[in-house]
């Protein structure tokens, strides 16, 4: 019996010294609020850093002094779906198991998404059963790890939740469908893909059902600050306020677990007081607001502030005006919110050189009175990491190594290696083109397109340059899962109006009726669709692409295929030369019409099967 005490008294003071150092350490807090029961904690080079400099930031606020943080870290890594889960694509159905990185699917708006990174296959995972139904009483049937996240709204509210599946307990609505969670018994394998936009939406189902794709901070970092703090205020921001409100719920329902509940038994949220966009804690002063950056957050103050993922995706990165907005938001409405004494975070990817994170560093050199950010880098792939890449526990070499390819240069530098460079006239890199000496040897079922870039007007006919109306004949297929370019024909002309009309009725009827024809309709040059169906006196179907981005933004996927080597001409052809040197020049050089038309041919490709609301229709 003494024996049985003693080991009951010794397994005692290592539960109460487990519990101690999970109140005091942000890295044993997670491991013991973990609630995965079914798969392991999983500690990163990057999870101890992250958590050692939370640790010394608390510790420099109980001191009564504040402090400011930036820590990047390569593009968000997603949750699962069960492997023979059916995802729309613009070439048709397909397997989640079966994409790759530089497939499309769909984003929740419709418009194609490129796929960039793909996860190992996940063996004896915990599944849910979703069954979705639509606005037809037509129901299918969707089966996701445990942890996937859905973006989901109850019924009769407004909110905007991004839940885990396992914490959805009655029905939702998602766009239009009723969506019921179910837990089972069923174990299976699950495999997650990551999708080029930071709110991680894509279509899934038959019925194109929308699912989702920041676990030390946003989602457990306020539960443990009030924990320790309970008077005071915490404010988490992000690019929307569905995804703030989805890591602001997630903390408050923290709160409520037997495993918080033996280190903060004496904490709870106001039950008056609960929603996910505002909660407080019950008897003291301490509260958690969740905004969008870009949203109201007026009246409110923060000891701690959280600001994680700021922008959306490429296109508002690229955007002078968008990372102006979002400058503008984050010193005039989100720093001007800190307290005395506070803890502020800006957890995020940077996108852009001149996006908020640059934009700190350079005012931390230049302005002595900007406040003194400390920087926490953890880029994909680093010498300074025991196997070379940041979180091979989870994701293999294979998978960091074949993001480059993927995102090519200028994506790989800042989504993945965390370091933006500026945009340089070799944004598509001609050097690995492949040079063939004819195209008898080329893939017999590739579909050709002409695409057209029209100078229609005066102004660009009359300027000292004057712009050029060009046609390229291309086409694009996938090789093992990459995209290849294959180009016949380039036809450049500055031509008056009726001759110009006469001549690109001659291509077209040598291109012959098989030939699809495609044509970029700027926001400049409504009349574009009008006019080619005139050029062309009605006879063939116009393929339109609506360019609302700009020419950087559009021609991005192929800087990927370029740095490939999976761009295919034949050598000698007369336009070759004067085409290489303005693809080279882009987007510095003064004419872009080639490049052109290779992003609206990229476009109509990607998106070939018109699926409804896509970006590019026709």
């Amino acid at each position: 019996m003494a024996r049985n005490q003693s080991t009951d008294y010794e397994l005692e003071k290592l539960l109460l010294l487990r519990r101690l150092e999970a109140v005091d350490h942000h890295l044993n807090f997670m491991q013991y609020t973990w609630q995965n029961h079914s798969e392991p904690f999983t500690i990163g080079y990057h999870t101890r850093k992250i958590c050692a400099a939370i640790d010394y930031a608390m510790e420099l606020y109980r001191e009564g002094k504040s402090s400011a943080w930036v820590i990047t870290v390569p593009f968000r890594h997603g949750k699962a779906l069960e492997v023979n889960t059916l995802i729309p694509t613009p070439d048709g159905v397909k397997k989640i198991k079966d994409l790759n990185p530089g497939d499309y699917v769909f984003g929740e708006n419709g418009k194609p998404v490129r796929v960039i990174a793909k996860s190992p296959i996940w063996h004896d995972r915990k599944l849910i059963h979703v069954l979705a139904t639509d606005s037809n009483g037509k129901s299918e049937s969707i089966f996701c790890d445990e942890l996937h996240l859905w973006k989901v709204k109850y019924f009769n509210t407004d909110e905007n939740l991004i839940l885990e599946a396992r914490d959805i307990n009655r029905k939702v609505s998602v766009n239009g469908f009723t969506l019921d969670f179910q837990k089972t018994e069923l174990i299976g394998d699950t495999v997650c893909i990551q999708v080029e936009n930071a709110d991680g939406m894509f279509l899934c189902g038959k019925s194109f059902i929308p699912t989702h794709n920041s676990e030390i901070l946003s989602r457990k970092l306020p539960a443990h600050f009030l924990g320790l703090n309970p008077d005071s205020k915490v404010i988490l921001c992000g690019h929307t306020q569905a995804l703030t409100e989805g890591f602001s719920k997630t903390s408050r329902n923290l709160i409520s677990t037997p495993e918080f509940k033996q280190l903060f038994p004496n904490l709870r949220v106001d039950p008056n007081s609960s929603s996910g966009a505002h909660w407080n804690i019950k008897d003291h002063e301490g509260e958690c607001f969740a905004s969008g950056l870009l949203g109201s957050l007026s009246g409110q103050g923060y000891n701690l502030g959280l600001l994680d993922d700021f922008c959306r995706n490429r296109a508002d990165a690229e955007s002078d005006t968008m990372r102006e907005k979002m400058w503008d938001a984050f010193t005039n409405d989100f720093m001007t919110r800190k307290a005395p004494v506070s803890i502020t975070i800006v957890l995020a990817t940077p996108w852009h050189v001149d996006d908020i994170i640059g934009r700190i560093r350079k005012k931390c050199k230049e302005d002595p009175d900007f406040p003194r950010f400390k920087f926490l880098k953890f880029p994909a792939i680093s010498d300074k990491y025991p196997e070379g890449v940041l979180f091979p526990e989870r994701f293999g070499k294979a998978w960091y190594t074949q993001q480059k390819a993927v995102l090519g240069d200028y994506g790989f530098q800042s989504l993945m290696q965390l370091e933006p460079v500026k945009r340089t006239g070799n944004m598509l890199n001609t050097e690995c083109i492949q040079r063939h000496l004819t195209s008898q040897d080329w893939p017999k079922e590739l579909r050709w397109m002409r695409v057209w870039d029209l100078a229609h007007t005066a102004k660009e006919r009359a300027k000292s340059d004057p712009d050029w109306t060009s046609g390229t004949l291309l086409a694009f297929n996938e090789i093992d899962g990459q995209p290849h370019l294959w180009i016949k024909n380039v036809t450049r002309m500055r031509k008056n109006a009726p001759e110009r009309d006469e001549q690109m009725r001659n291509i077209t009827n040598q291109d012959g009726p098989y030939v699809r024809i495609g044509v970029g309709n700027s926001s400049d040059a409504k009349d574009t669709i009008a006019t080619m169906r005139s050029i062309l006196k009605g006879k063939y179907t116009i393929l339109s692409v609506p360019e609302k981005k700009d020419k950087v933004v559009r021609a991005t996927p192929l800087e990927a295929i370029f740095k490939a080597g999976n761009v295919h001409v034949v050598q000698g052809e007369p336009w070759l030369d004067d085409w290489i040197a303005e693809v080279s020049a882009f987007p510095y050089g003064p004419h872009d019409d080639q490049v052109d038309n290779l992003s609206a041919g990229f476009a109509i490709w990607s998106s070939s099967t018109g699926v409804k609301n896509s970006l590019y229709s026709w």
